[in-house]
């Protein structure tokens, strides 16, 4: 639960920032990922290429959280060393625990998840059926949108 000080710092001045989400768990609808692997046998415009994937990881997450909260959706975004995300929601469970010992899912959640799940479509010129992700202005959601708990929170 401990978190990055350097993680902390990459997030402060992000005015949707999940570390400030006041609840234990969201949902994860988004992710991007960028190579953090320097060579330092490649020359410097190499690496600055590959330092520039995470850059534009952590631009994709920013723009998309703005595009969801401009459309009243509780959107965060955070990035860390490898990656970054976009989640939904503040949740203090996941769901109701079953007798059965499975969790009934909040059906907030629930809804959350399917809306932005991928949905699988005929693909063009085939019979195949295919998994599309949801995108909003050309961004790609996950293909399936996971709870996730926020990070940094202790188990209450």
């Amino acid at each position: 639960n401990k978190l990055d000080p350097f993680v902390v710092r990459m997030n402060e001045d992000v005015p949707f920032n999940l570390l400030k989400n006041p609840a234990l768990f969201t949902v994860r609808v988004a992710s991007f990922r960028g190579k953090v692997v320097i060579d330092l046998e490649r020359n410097f415009e190499q690496n600055a290429k590959l330092s520039n994937q995470l850059v534009e990881a952590a631009e994709k997450a920013h723009r998309l959280t703005n595009i969801l909260r401009s459309k009243g959706v509780d959107a965060y975004e955070f990035h860390d060393r490898h990656e970054s995300i976009v989640t939904i929601g503040s949740f203090n469970t996941v769901g109701t625990p079953r007798r059965d010992g499975k969790i009934e899912i909040d059906p907030r959640i629930l809804r959350i998840i399917e809306t932005y799940k991928a949905r699988q479509e005929q693909l063009p010129g085939s019979r195949q059926i295919g998994i599309v992700p949801r995108t909003l202005t050309g961004i790609s959601f996950d293909i399936q949108p996971t709870p996730v708990r926020v990070p940094g929170k202790a188990t209450r």
